[in-house]
């Protein structure tokens, strides 16, 4: 049979590449079925990052970081952390042995001093019953008092800074407004330790001493105590007091985070006096008198106590209600 026409070739062409118009850009594709280029869109964006919206939130957090203004805190280890913080712990130890040797300098003129009151009540006395003064209940019970002393007057002494060395530690890693209300708990927690140490020198150590000693003395028994049950009498009632002059701290703190509200304490105030006599039975003598001279301040400073918390539940109030209607105006423009 005889072909016909022309022969059909068996190579298959490439086919034919469609070139750009002039005038049109490139990364631009065709729409439509048409033949020419006459409509272009343009290639949408395919895994591009969009950058992170900086907010007023953002900037303020940053701001208020103190940890992100120090470029030495920056860049810490854990390594120079705990350099840190031996660094910290040398200061505090140093503190305290220069406190506690000056005091050691002046240790005969601090009995002195703290032994007044046992002199005072011991003069009131009648002669049968008066002691001549302490004794001695061991060898090397002075050595010990005169340690004990000299340790505790040091103590007291670089007890604020001592405070601010280990809150300084921890404030870097904290925002400016924690930081500042750090440093005042820590001066307000120091104040009212000195209150109550003063507040147990001045009025509950000598009534209780006048009521262990003169009261409650049985006749024909002569008032004598040793050196060392004097001075553990002392420190327990002092240091006892100051700790638990804590108490309007521990009380604010817990109200401003939110775990112990105003209507707790509306609730509960009879078990917080109950809790009161019973704190103060362990620190002060078994007389009622003494544990209601501890339990009267305390219940004062309760009160002031509740009503800061109060205060501050109230901002939190006002300033909610604040934020509350500038977000009612913002969605509504």
């Amino acid at each position: 049979m005889a072909a016909s026409g022309k022969k059909r070739s068996s190579r298959k062409t490439a086919p034919k590449k469609r070139v750009m118009p002039p005038g049109k850009k490139p990364g631009l594709l065709p729409t439509g079925n048409t033949e020419g280029y006459t409509e272009y869109t343009a290639r949408p964006p395919e895994n591009i990052p969009s950058e992170p919206e900086q907010t007023e939130d953002s900037f303020a957090q940053s701001e208020n970081s103190v940890y992100e203004e120090s470029d030495r805190e920056r860049f810490m280890t854990l390594g120079d952390h705990l350099e840190e913080l031996r660094i910290r712990l040398i200061w505090i130890i140093g503190v305290l042995l220069v406190s506690a040797s000056t005091a050691g300098v002046f240790i005969d003129r601090i009995h002195s001093f703290l032994v007044s009151p046992y002199k005072t009540v011991i003069a009131h006395l009648p002669p049968a019953q008066a002691s001549p003064g302490l004794i001695l209940g061991s060898m090397y019970g002075s050595i010990e008092i005169y340690f004990k002393l000299a340790v505790m007057i040091g103590s007291l002494v670089s007890l604020p800074i001592s405070l601010s060395l280990i809150w300084g530690f921890v404030t870097p890693a904290v925002s400016k407004k924690i930081a500042r209300i750090g440093h005042l708990v820590v001066a307000s927690s120091t104040l009212l330790f000195w209150s109550g140490v003063v507040f147990a020198w001045q009025i509950l150590f000598p009534v209780s001493l006048e009521m262990m000693l003169g009261t409650f003395l049985p006749q024909d028994v002569i008032a004598q105590t040793t050196l060392e049950k004097y001075y553990s009498f002392l420190f327990m009632i002092v240091l006892g007091s100051g700790v638990t002059f804590q108490l309007p701290m521990v009380i604010v703190i817990l109200g401003a985070i939110g775990i112990v509200p105003v209507a707790f304490h509306k609730r509960a105030w009879k078990f917080v006096v109950l809790g009161m006599f019973v704190f103060s039975a362990f620190f002060t003598p078994p007389d009622p008198l003494s544990i209601f001279l501890m339990v009267l301040p305390l219940w004062a400073m309760y009160i002031i106590s509740v009503f800061f918390v109060w205060l501050i539940e109230k901002g939190r109030r006002r300033r909610d209600k604040e934020r509350a209607k500038e977000m009612a105006q913002s969605d509504a423009a």
